[in-house]
């Protein structure tokens, strides 16, 4: 097998944006049967580059197996667009560039398909739509690329799709009779996974069902500079779910700063999503107590109430072949500079980058070997292409991958809880996206530190401002205003007894039970009368 590669600059504006043009072909054919020449391109932020082995193991997988198919791959990015969130503003130059460039022919077919944020996604899947070629992400998603008018040509297979969660949080807030929820944002553009989870949570889930407040932080400029304390009063005030949107280590000091502020009692219950499982992306390290920090024993204490949501994308990284695992690893160290320690496991979405190449190949073998009875085969047909994903299940060697009728992969999702006793976060339910239901397989059940989920709501409202509140607060004036009446009218014949005793006690009216009372004072009065009338006759 040979590569080569070739490294230019040509774009006009001037920004010096390299493409590296990475062909893969096997050396010769003996059959001859050649008759379709495909062509993966790539347009990728740095942060991502880590996965495009991904793309070149599948084209070394299908050219060995299809040999009336040559596919290759071209790789457009700048190492100073780090994050996808920006490469969002150049993406459509590039791929103009590159298209207008191309000489075309029947038996090209040129998809772009690369690890695009939902952003970058719908501006190529307009302009591509127009081109009618292909353009297929494998992180972002959005719910409008399923609008197959608008987007005829454009195609999700990533292993996480925020549809899907969005879908998910409904049927589980739903199961626990939960509808009043604050989302924690992280604003970093270096994550915005993130930002685009936050922004179709506020979305889907909508009042009347349902009421959101969001509060936003941003931990670009490093962890320690979020405001934890903050963020956590205004969440505490609006809700008792609330589902941090946020990587892993801000995520950890969030339970940290929750339980120090006696918010992990079992009076709330927080969510943390996870959008890759087993990831050696480093934006998307995995959620550990364990960090080597002063705080280990409390994280674990803390995250016992945290809810982690991800993707199961683990059986299609386990299932990898392990050829092509070692292909990977060694094209990340050898082509991009990038070490991969033995033990590590290849990530989720260059897992997904071969399963994508794989579905490429089968579509374009069955175009190419299609039986020409009005027509012959067109690869050039994008948005043909495209339809023939619709609604089917794919066999590939790491799982059985379905794509709905509105070009979208469908991952289910995992919701685990750490267990205390192996300090490890274990799956609890299991949501089948296809079927919309949530099912627990793992014979577990969630650990409420009350024994029960928490209430969705204190009791008088997150204000005491809840009108069955203010009922019953004026019902009990009412009944305590009785009492009080009640209460007075049963002493008022008890102090009117009680003051007749005390009268009677006190008998100076009582004169004529006395002789002495009487007739003493009478005798002095008519004796001191003689006197003066006698003095008075002298």
């Amino acid at each position: 097998m040979m590569f080569s590669t070739k490294i230019t600059q040509s774009f006009p504006s001037q920004l010096f944006f390299h493409i590296l043009l990475l062909h893969l072909w096997w050396g010769s054919r003996t059959d001859g049967t050649l008759v379709g020449n495909v062509t993966i391109v790539s347009i990728t932020s740095y942060q991502y580059l880590k996965v495009i082995p991904g793309y070149e193991a599948g084209i070394d997988y299908v050219n060995a197996r299809f040999p009336n198919l040559h596919f290759q791959h071209e790789l457009i990015f700048q190492k100073s667009i780090y994050s996808c969130d920006v490469l969002a503003d150049y993406s459509v130059n590039f791929a103009a560039e590159f298209y207008y460039r191309r000489k075309w022919s029947a038996s090209d077919l040129v998809i772009f398909s690369a690890p695009m944020c939902s952003g970058e996604l719908l501006q190529l899947a307009s302009i591509t739509g127009y081109w009618n070629v292909p353009v297929v992400s494998i992180v972002g998603t959005s719910p409008t690329i399923s609008n197959r008018k608008k987007y005829p040509t454009a195609l999700t297979t990533g292993p996480l799709n925020n549809s899907v969660l969005a879908n998910f949080f409904k049927a589980f807030l739903s199961h626990f009779a939960w509808t009043t929820l604050c989302l924690i944002c992280d604003n970093n553009d270096v994550v915005a996974y993130y930002k685009a989870n936050c922004g179709i949570i506020k979305t889907e889930l909508k009042r009347p069902k349902f009421d959101i407040q969001t509060v936003t932080v941003d931990s670009k400029k490093g962890r320690d500079l979020v405001d934890y304390d903050a963020a956590l009063v205004t969440a505490g005030k609006s809700a008792r779910v609330i589902i941090i949107l946020a990587r892993s280590d801000v995520t950890r000091q969030f339970m940290i700063f929750a339980h120090k502020k006696n918010m992990t009692q079992g009076d709330y219950v927080f969510f943390y999503v996870e959008p890759h499982t087993k990831s050696n992306l480093p934006e998307f390290p995995n959620l550990d107590w364990r960090t080597g920090d002063l705080d280990d024993e409390v994280a674990r204490v803390a995250l016992t109430l945290l809810i982690v949501i991800t993707f199961d994308n683990g059986p299609s990284i386990d299932q990898l072949p392990s050829k092509t695992a070692a292909f990977i690893k060694n094209r990340t160290a050898s082509q991009y500079n990038i070490t991969v320690p033995p033990e590590q496991k290849v990530s989720a979405i260059a897992v997904s980058a071969f399963e994508t190449t794989l579905m490429f190949a089968l579509i374009a073998n069955e175009t190419v070997n299609r039986p020409e009875t009005d027509h012959k085969p067109n690869l050039n047909d994008g948005a043909s292409f495209a339809k023939a994903f619709l609604n089917r299940t794919f066999v590939l060697p790491t799982e059985n991958l379905y794509v709905t009728s509105g070009g979208e992969r469908y991952p289910d999702i995992l919701a685990s809880q750490l267990n205390s006793t192996s300090g490890y976060f274990e799956p609890v339910s299991l949501y089948n996206a296809q079927m919309e239901a949530l099912s627990r397989p793992f014979g577990r059940n969630y650990s409420w530190p009350k024994g029960t989920p928490p209430v969705n709501e204190p009791y008088c409202g997150f204000t005491g401002q809840n009108p069955v509140c203010r009922k019953d607060t004026q019902a009990a004036m009412i009944l305590a205003l009785a009492a009080v009446i009640a209460v007075m009218l049963c002493l008022l014949p008890l102090s009117r007894y009680i003051m007749w005793k005390i009268a009677l006690s006190d008998q100076w009216w009582l004169l004529d039970q006395d002789p002495a009372l009487l007739k003493t004072p009478q005798a002095r009065r008519y004796s001191n009368s003689t006197d003066c009338l006698s003095e008075g006759s002298y």
